[in-house]
């Protein structure tokens, strides 16, 4: 009786493991030291290199190709994990040069074999169930990295910047139809720039004219993006970029996104004096 006990007590901890597959970036570690203190954070997959993790957790961290995604699944299966939860920017692969199994490869059908690269982050999901592995939100394990109401910090003319945004709102969520991108740029009423495949920074640090006087920085969650792959992710270097060309307002949407040294993050919009907006 006492040696069943145990082995249910066994099995339902094993079914409580996570493994964080991680990317670049801070927002990773971030990940690791919520789930590490809250969850039972069992390993770390690196996909990408990250001195702090490999640092940090040294014992719990395995480093793998994306290319070879066999061996992350074998490697989940020996060490009998299910749950897993993905973060951080990925280098991510055409599709096709991923080296899938026959079997994976029939479940997933025509999409792959067509080579659907515009839906990749669907196919990574779908291949991903094949293995009978849990993919973990952010929003439920990750509360304390997501930005919330309750942040929104309220300097000079808040409720211009805020009344501009609500203007805008149907824009922004037109943009947020087509997958363009993440961010927008907006100079009072007016759309200067739309973030691209290159990303936030690049938008930021291409700004044709810095010379506008109350520019916001939107960043938002499109509309097919997937929570358990794909979730928007800011921190404070973004900040750096927007004190750079003096953006008066930064909107986030409640608990839509990530938040990486979170507390920098607030500290220096504070001391910087740029306006945070939460939309619901």
């Amino acid at each position: 009786m006492i040696f069943l006990i145990l082995k249910i007590r066994k099995l339902a901890s094993l079914n409580n493991n996570i493994c964080l597959i991680a990317g670049k970036g801070d927002i990773a570690l971030d990940a690791a030291s919520e789930l590490n203190k809250n969850y039972n954070l069992t390993h770390i997959i690196l996909l990408e290199k990250n001195i702090k993790i490999s640092k940090n957790y040294k014992s719990l961290t395995t480093n793998f190709s994306i290319k070879n995604i066999n061996l992350i699944f074998r490697f989940l299966k020996k060490k009998n994990i299910t749950n897993v939860l993905i973060l951080g920017y990925v280098n991510f692969p055409k599709f096709s040069q991923i080296n899938i199994d026959i079997k994976s490869k029939l479940i997933l059908g025509k999409d792959f074999f067509f080579k659907n690269e515009n839906n990749q982050t669907n196919l990574f999901k779908s291949l991903i169930k094949t293995k009978n592995i849990n993919l973990l939100s952010p929003t439920k394990y990750l509360r304390n990295l997501l930005i919330n109401k309750d942040d929104q910090i309220k300097i000079k003319n808040f409720k211009k910047y805020e009344n501009a945004v609500n203007c805008n709102i149907k824009k922004i969520q037109k943009i947020s139809s087509l997958d363009i991108g993440q961010s927008i740029i907006i100079n009072e009423k007016r759309f200067l720039a739309i973030e691209n495949f290159k990303g936030t920074d690049y938008m930021l640090n291409n700004l044709i004219n810095s010379n506008f006087d109350n520019l916001i920085f939107v960043k938002f969650k499109k509309n097919n993006q997937i929570n358990h792959i794909d979730f928007p992710v800011n921190g404070p270097d973004t900040i750096k970029l927007l004190i750079k060309f003096k953006f008066k307002a930064i909107v986030l949407f409640n608990k839509k996104t990530l938040i990486s040294n979170k507390k920098i993050f607030l500290e220096l919009l504070k001391k910087e004096k740029i306006n945070l907006i939460v939309m619901a």
